[in-house]
C-alpha cells in the first residue's frame, strides 16, 4: 500500500478517535450533568417534604391557639356574667339594707 495512502488512512483514523474521544467527553459529561440533576431533584423533593411537615405543624398550631383562644373567650364570658350576677346582687342587697329601719 503506498505510503500517502497509510497516511490519508491514518489521518482519518486519527480524526475518527478524536471524534469518539470528544464523544465520550460529552457522554461523559452529561452523566455528570444527569448525577447533578438527579441529586438537586432529590433535594428539591426533600425540601418540599419538610416544608409540606412545617406547613401541617403550623396548621396544627393555628388550630390549637384558635381553640384555647375559644376556652379563654368562653371563660371571659363566664367570668363577666358572674361579675354582672353579682352586681345586680349587690345592687339588690344595697336597696334590700337601705330599705332596713335603722
Amino acid at each position: 500500500m503506498p505510503a500517502a495512502v497509510v497516511a490519508e488512512l491514518q489521518q482519518r483514523l486519527d480524526a475518527e478517535k478524536a471524534k469518539c474521544t470528544e464523544l465520550e467527553n460529552l457522554i461523559a459529561q452529561q452523566k455528570i450533568k444527569q448525577a447533578d440533576l438527579l441529586e438537586k431533584r432529590t433535594a428539591l423533593q426533600r425540601l418540599r417534604e419538610q416544608n409540606r411537615e412545617r406547613m401541617e405543624n403550623y396548621i396544627s398550631e393555628i388550630a390549637s391557639k384558635e381553640r384555647q383562644i375559644e376556652e379563654v373567650k368562653k371563660k371571659l364570658l363566664a367570668a363577666t356574667n358572674d361579675h354582672n350576677a353579682n352586681i345586680e346582687e349587690g345592687k339588690y342587697l344595697r336597696t334590700k339594707l337601705n330599705a332596713c329601719p335603722e
